[in-house]
């Protein structure tokens, strides 16, 4: 009897399995094909030796996976019954990527909360590195003529504010305050920290980020958007105070839509989803903005993506689609995802300053909030634009103010290669 129910288990699930992979062929071709476009360098990049052979496999592999018929019903499934039992920590077989809750109600993953990347080590003397390399490009930029603002996001995880069911190895706040002081007494530097102000500002460290994605919200980032204003006013900018008032911005809110990078692991039924703002300008705007074609090369070589209109229809991405609900809805809906290169030019602001954002993705409703009030915006990303160093650019271009905006994830040596 029991060789009889092993066979029609055995049966079922090889049946079952079968028809997800035929369906995922039928239903969702197209997000295969997506996918494997995204890998197109890896695939492309032909070569007769084990190491592509395993890059290749790995990326049809992946591509195939982030497709898979009604993925993401299985995993609100799975969630949801995780939440039904109570669960405060959902388990995976890295465990970097195991799931848990914070007695604040949002979501972590373990091990390294902040960086999540095993094979970058950080430490004391890996930050007087980074701090070296940000002493002296703000010092050849300022021969130049340009002003270098150096803007640190806060820790999402802080120890002092959230209680988690495991122990975990994160020591992101600890490393965002370290940096900073190893630079607050560089005079060519404008140092700004927001995770030192957000507390001089009276802010709620649970208000500061997404329940279920790692980045900051389009409030807090709006709230870093005048800090910046504040500080770029310092440096002759002569920003109207209206300009970055709250009160300026209509808010537009999407209840319960937005799913974040963390969630999207344990899907919508384990804490639901978070409510997303888009903040835009009430008044009359008008912008032009070029971003990437090809993510990993800049405009003028890759070619680029154009857009013209208000800030809903041009800075924002897909705002229409995705309030009406035909496109997903993603953190990178300001501005764009990471690219190489983008450029968004403001109409009404013929005469004013040019600001370049050296940037992570914290970046991008920062800068998207900035090009209100400035003559042009620029971003740019140093994990994929190596047409010139950053410094040949700032030389090149001349622009009143470099922002490096970074989240203490970004804390490798990809994003501090300068070029100085």
């Amino acid at each position: 009897m029991k060789r009889v129910y092993d066979k029609i288990i055995t049966y079922a699930f090889t049946a079952f399995i079968s028809v997800i992979f035929i369906c995922t062929f039928l239903f969702n071709y197209t997000g295969i094909i997506s996918n494997l476009y995204e890998n197109k360098d890896t695939l492309f990049n032909f070569s007769l030796t084990e190491q592509y052979f395993k890059k290749a496999i790995s990326a049809a592999e992946s591509s195939y996976n982030g497709a898979i018929f009604m993925t993401n019903e299985f995993v609100d499934l799975y969630g949801g019954m995780q939440r039904a039992l109570g669960k405060r920590i959902v388990w995976d077989s890295d465990p970097n990527k195991t799931i848990v809750i914070g007695d604040d109600g949002k979501l972590y993953s373990s091990g390294n909360i902040a960086m999540n990347y095993a094979q970058d080590s950080i430490d004391d003397q890996k930050l007087s590195e980074l701090a070296e390399k940000i002493s002296r490009f703000a010092k050849e930029v300022k021969k130049i003529g340009s002003s270098v603002v150096f803007c640190q996001a806060p820790s999402r995880f802080d120890a002092e504010n959230v209680s988690v069911p495991i122990p975990i190895d994160d020591r992101g706040k600890k490393d965002v305050d370290y940096l900073y002081d190893l630079l607050k007494e560089d005079e060519n530097l404008n140092l700004l920290n927001l995770q030192k102000e957000y507390k001089n500002e009276g802010l709620k460290f649970e208000d500061l980020f997404y329940t279920t994605d790692h980045h900051w919200t389009a409030q807090t980032a709006f709230w870093a958007y005048g800090e910046l204003c504040k500080k770029l006013n310092g440096l002759g900018f002569g920003i109207n105070e209206t300009d970055y008032s709250y009160d300026s911005f209509a808010v537009e809110v999407l209840k319960d839509r937005f799913l974040g990078s963390i969630g999207a692991r344990v899907g919508r039924w384990y804490v639901g989803a978070d409510d997303f703002h888009y903040i835009y300008p009430k008044k009359t705007t008008s912008f032009e903005k070029v971003i990437s074609k090809d993510y990993s090369k800049g405009i003028s070589v890759g070619g680029g993506i154009k857009s013209n209109g208000d800030f809903k229809s041009a800075v924002l991405s897909g705002y229409e689609d995705t309030v009406a609900g035909r496109q997903q809805l993603i953190y990178g809906t300001y501005v764009g995802w990471d690219v190489a290169e983008v450029r968004i030019k403001n109409n009404d602001n013929k005469s004013g300053k040019k600001v370049l954002f050296i940037k992570d993705s914290f970046s991008l409703p920062v800068a998207a909030f900035t090009s209100t009030c400035v003559k042009e915006t620029r971003l740019l990303d140093l994990r994929y634009y190596t047409e010139q160093s950053a410094y040949e650019y700032v030389a090149e271009y001349k622009p009143d103010a470099v922002v490096v905006l970074y989240s203490q994830q970004a804390y490798r040596d990809v994003f501090f290669n300068f070029g100085v």
